[in-house]
């Protein structure tokens, strides 16, 4: 592995995962413009070892993979009602048998098309990386380097709206507390507010709590100013510091 004086992460290539250390690893591999692989494994309750990698070519998402079996294909597809249990089975039997991915077997029986196939990844890929939000221990690794070529399906997701995504699903109070601090913590918009924002899909409600942070303003007097509830606000900050639109200010 490289050693880590030799990259642009403002972070280490390896570590042991903490409660926000997910979104700071995600936003400094994008805005490094970083390739390679990000690996974080986990042991579950029952002492088995989950494994889940996100792929990054130049910074951008294109990838995700996991050995967890709720985050198979199949369940997507299931999930979402386009493709019945009888079908999604009965391609899981032809997957093992014939080798072959199980969104060509789908696509092969006429049961989804290829662009319901893309829609799938991506959703699928999503999911496996939301899903590490809620994780608050385990261990990274951050393998620098050229991906394997044997993906068919390749995706550009926007970092920024995925962890954006992945931080409101998070509803731990503690956590939340943890990165954004106490009361009096002042907050001001990035300088480089709009280029971080251009690929992300932030809502009205979103919009109008960044512009209260124009000119440094403290947590309390957000609070007090939005008109979203005060857990909202602190989750958004949160999210806003990861994705680096918003900064602490002395």
């Amino acid at each position: 592995m490289e050693d880590s004086q030799t990259s642009t992460l403002s972070l280490d290539l390896e570590g042991e995962l903490r409660s926000y250390t997910l979104p700071s690893l995600l936003f400094s591999i994008s805005q490094g413009s970083e390739t390679g692989v990000l690996t974080l494994e986990q042991l579950t309750v029952s002492m088995q070892q989950t494994r889940k990698s996100i792929y990054f070519q130049e910074g951008k998402l294109i990838f995700a993979t996991s050995n967890d079996p709720n985050d198979r294909l199949g369940q997507v597809f299931l999930r979402s009602g386009m493709v019945s249990l009888d079908r999604v089975l009965t391609a899981v039997d032809r997957s093992l048998a014939e080798k072959k991915r199980l969104g060509t077997i789908l696509v092969e029986e006429g049961w989804i098309r290829p662009q319901d196939l893309i829609t799938g990844v991506v959703e699928q890929t999503k999911e496996i990386i939301c899903s590490l939000f809620a994780w608050t221990e385990g261990s990274y690794q951050f393998q620098m380097g050229p991906l394997p070529t044997r993906e068919i399906i390749t995706l550009s997701i926007s970092t920024q709206n995925l962890i954006l995504e992945g931080i409101q699903r998070v509803h731990s109070w503690y956590r939340i507390h943890e990165a954004i601090g106490g009361l009096d913590t002042r907050y001001q918009t990035s300088p480089g507010l709009k280029r971080l924002t251009e690929q992300m899909d932030l809502s009205l409600e979103q919009w109008s709590l960044l512009s209260l942070c124009e000119e440094p303003i403290a947590l309390r007097d957000l609070c007090g100013r939005s008109p979203l509830k005060d857990f909202d606000v602190c989750r958004l900050l949160w999210a806003f510091l990861a994705t680096g639109i918003l900064r602490k200010v002395d």
